[in-house]
């Protein structure tokens, strides 16, 4: 059989363009991602977020906005951070250590953004795998603090606003009796002081530019169920979530005290970071003894996706704590305490606590008051000189004739011609003239 030449010479080349092709990528991967283990990984799932992205923006009708063909181009910066890596790697003999965390940081990010998606679009999620997922991305030591701060960035320039922070926040359990027990031993019930606190929280919380979704019924009247508030906070995309609980030990009146502060069992970098500042700052606001930092099992904590905490902030069969819980002063520092702790966590300052600028100079807030006292004093002052008449005795010159006729034939007395003329004094003119 006769092959022709045309044929065998396209079928020659096409054998070594594959081969060049083949043998070029393995030597540009080697060169530029080294040895670097379960990139195929990555890129896998770099696509599966694409693909789920591509799902959640048509839902939401913005496929073809900005934000979203600009979170398509980043995918390919994650390849150009990994690269850095290598060569960082091959600079100082690290062995692939650099490239290495860094691909298991971002198959963790891409992880976490794959269940973001699917959650927005309405599909379920097993929680444990965004639990493994966290324990990827933040428990190890290779991965930096700075590495840490770059994933709250990233979640927030997918939302196109670099500033936005999302905090889900609830009271626990139900007011009025809906929720068996949860009260203490004269009857008031824990969502009173669970709402007190975090209504406190909420205004502050706005007060410096947070976005907050409330997870339980703010009338108290329903016991809204653990899972509808997670999967709440969840399918809104929170940033961390926050459950306020006062504590209970046997129902009857005790000493025991304390305030503490939970989250997930495991290491959780993140979440241990938060509950630290809210902790510090609720003990001060509550003035009890500091119970510290504590691991749990609960549902807050292990089915929502985000950073959670879940604060007991004293008991409500103590005879020392509940001094404090009935005191609404307290209850109103304590919710502004977890939301200055929030605004620390995300590095977020209090604009109402910035100078006022002046050209060449600044001034505080107490300084402002103090001048805005000066300045009504002022002008007091000036109104009340403007409003006090002229003493002098002699008219002005366009009047003089008509007062000196008026002075002679009794009208007047003379004196203090520029004063105003009041009803009293007219009709005594009016008399005069008739007699």
């Amino acid at each position: 059989m006769t092959i022709p030449l045309q044929n065998f010479i396209e079928h020659y080349l096409s054998h070594i363009w594959t081969g060049i092709q083949f043998g070029d990528f393995e030597v540009t991967k080697l060169y530029l991602f080294g040895e670097v283990r379960f990139l195929h990984f990555l890129l896998l799932l770099m696509g599966l977020d694409i693909i789920t992205g591509l799902f959640k923006a048509w839902k939401n009708k913005e496929l073809w906005s900005r934000d979203s063909l600009f979170g398509y181009a980043r995918k390919l910066l994650i390849l150009v951070v990994v690269i850095l890596a290598n060569v960082i790697d091959q600079i100082l003999s690290l062995g692939g250590a650099v490239a290495y965390a860094t691909v298991l940081f971002y198959i963790a990010s891409e992880g976490l953004s794959i269940v973001e998606n699917l959650a927005q679009v309405g599909v379920p999620f097993p929680t444990v795998i965004v639990k493994k997922l966290k324990n990827i991305n933040f428990s190890r030591k290779d991965v930096t603090e700075e590495n840490k701060e770059e994933i709250i960035s990233i979640d927030n320039e997918k939302r196109g606003k670099i500033d936005l922070v999302k905090v889900a926040i609830d009271a626990g359990h139900g007011g009025f009796g809906v929720t068996p027990g949860k009260r203490s031993p004269a009857n008031e019930y824990e969502w009173d002081f669970n709402n007190k606190v975090v209504v406190s929280a909420i205004k502050y919380l706005k007060a410096y530019g947070i976005d907050v979704l409330r997870l339980d019924d703010p009338t108290g009247k329903t016991d809204v169920s653990l899972t509808t508030r997670t999967n709440k906070a969840n399918a809104w995309g929170a940033d961390i979530l926050i459950s306020c609980h006062h504590n209970a030990n046997t129902g009857k009146w005790g000493e025991w005290t304390g305030t503490e502060t939970y989250t997930y069992v495991g290491k959780w970098t993140d979440a241990e970071r938060l509950a630290g500042l809210v902790q510090k700052r609720l003990v001060n606001a509550y003035g009890l003894h500091d119970r510290g930092l504590k691991k749990a099992d609960f549902h807050m904590l292990r089915e929502s996706i985000m950073t959670a905490i879940l604060i007991e902030c004293g008991y409500m069969d103590s005879t020392i704590d509940i001094k404090k819980m009935r005191d609404d002063r307290v209850l109103e520092a304590a919710g502004k305490a977890v939301a200055d702790a929030v605004a620390e966590y995300f590095g977020i300052e209090d604009k109402s606590s910035k100078p006022i600028e002046k050209p060449g100079e600044e001034i505080d807030m107490k300084e402002f008051e103090e001048l805005k006292k000066e300045l009504a004093v002022l002008k007091k002052e000036v109104a009340k000189k403007q409003d006090k008449p002229n003493d002098s005795h002699t008219p002005d010159p366009a009047h003089a004739k008509a007062w000196k006729e008026a002075t002679e034939a009794g009208y007047v007395d003379g004196k203090h011609p520029h004063h105003p003329l009041t009803r009293e004094q007219y009709a005594t003119i009016r008399l005069r003239e008739k007699n």
